[in-house]
């Protein structure tokens, strides 16, 4: 459990973690919707999907257990 992570859990169970599916950009910064071109809004949503995905990946299913038994 050590090093399981939550974003691994939740990824395995709910598949992306993505809040919408424009925050998908691609590396030319496309994104998956016909209204990527001119859209502005995509490069918040990646921003937010980026620090979602960081929080989860950093959080340990052992440090949720230990606090879960500390209380």
């Amino acid at each position: 459990t050590e090093e399981i992570s939550i974003g691994e859990i939740l990824r395995a169970l709910e598949g992306s973690l993505n809040p919408v599916d424009c925050s998908e950009l691609s590396k030319d910064k496309k994104g998956t919707c016909d209204s990527s071109k001119q859209c502005v809004t995509k490069h918040v949503w990646k921003r937010i999907s980026d620090s979602i995905n960081e929080s989860v990946d950093n959080l340990m299913l052992s440090e949720l257990i230990q606090k879960g038994m500390e209380e």
